[in-house]
């Protein structure tokens, strides 16, 4: 019996090592591909856009529920006139409204365990807006921290026979704690009156007249 010849071709080890390493190498992403268009929208795709809007999804969660990229999102929601509102709870959503302006998103996302663009997003929503330290006349030293904050307010007669008035007499303390501890701050009504006068141009004497004798209409 004859047996067939098999010719083989000759192959080095090195050369065997190459061709598998290509082979498994994955072949590099194109642009293309990543800006690739999402498929065309359904009317059912349309009615589950509108649902997660209504219950308060993201941006992010928009584009894991539906399978579509960013900017497929954004374009089908302008043209239907959608706004994504931010899905943060009110009690979250106060803390902002009062907390942002004097601290910035960096505090209150650390304060809220929320992602910084969440907190710009909502910021943003409420016409919100935040001046850095050196923004202020004069400028903070530092900025202020959420325990630096007063916690209680007391106010102090002396019963001075040499003061002009109540105002004059009296001396504002402020306290770190809601409860009983050492003051942290003391400042004369004078002053501090004369200060809000100068921050909102009004005359001298507006403010403690005012108080003393009420606001004339």
């Amino acid at each position: 019996m004859d047996e067939t010849k098999i010719a083989y071709s000759p192959i080095t080890f090195t050369e065997l090592l190459k061709k598998s390493i290509t082979k498994s190498k994955p072949q590099p992403l194109k642009r293309t591909d990543i800006n690739q268009p999402s498929t065309r929208w359904r009317q059912d795709d349309v009615a589950k856009l509108k649902r997660l809007v209504e219950t308060g999804s993201d941006i992010p969660e928009l584009c894991i529920k539906l399978k579509r990229n960013r900017r497929s999102i954004y374009r089908k929601l302008k043209q239907l006139g959608i706004s994504v509102r931010p899905s943060v709870p009110d009690s979250d959503l106060n803390y902002i409204a009062q907390n942002y302006g004097l601290y910035g998103a960096k505090t209150v996302a650390h304060q809220l365990k929320i992602t910084e663009t969440k907190v710009r997003y909502v910021a943003k929503s409420l016409g919100l807006t935040y001046k850095t330290r050196n923004d202020y006349n004069p400028p903070l030293p530092r900025n202020p921290l959420p325990y630096e904050m007063v916690k209680r307010v007391a106010f102090l007669q002396r019963d001075n026979p040499l003061s002009i008035d109540k105002v004059d007499d009296c001396v504002l303390l402020l306290y770190k704690t809601a409860g009983a501890g050492t003051p942290m701050l003391a400042i004369h009504m004078t002053d501090l009156m004369e200060a809000v006068e100068d921050h909102f141009n009004r005359r001298r004497g507006v403010i403690s007249g005012a108080c003393t004798h009420g606001w004339r209409k």
